[in-house]
């Protein structure tokens, strides 16, 4: 039986995932990593559990779910830089700095 750990606990979201830590990851990857993370915490893999471990595994769904979708919009943000770099666009680097000031 799986153990449930509070995802507070785990800082490393590329340990909790399984990825070796990169700013260049397999994005056509992640969603799969992150959907069998968290099928793991389906509701009906708890249903016999005792209301804590209920609310602990619903709470944590939500926080990796909060976060995951931060680390692909940090992820998509290096990438688009790292596009705007290579191509050595000054004006895109200009309009990607006034997005990023409008968040």
């Amino acid at each position: 039986m799986k153990r449930i750990i509070s995802i507070e606990s785990v800082m490393d979201y590329f340990t909790l995932f399984g990825l070796a830590p990169s700013y260049s990851l397999d994005l056509a990857n992640c969603p799969c990593v992150i959907r069998n993370y968290n099928a793991s915490f389906h509701p009906d893999k708890y249903a016999n559990r005792s209301p804590t471990e209920q609310r602990l595994a619903l709470a944590d769904e939500q926080i990796t779910v909060r976060d995951t979708a931060f680390l692909m919009e940090q992820l998509e943000l290096r990438e688009a830089l790292d596009n705007i770099e290579s191509a050595k666009d000054a004006n895109r680097l200009d309009a990607f700095q006034q997005d990023v000031k409008k968040w």
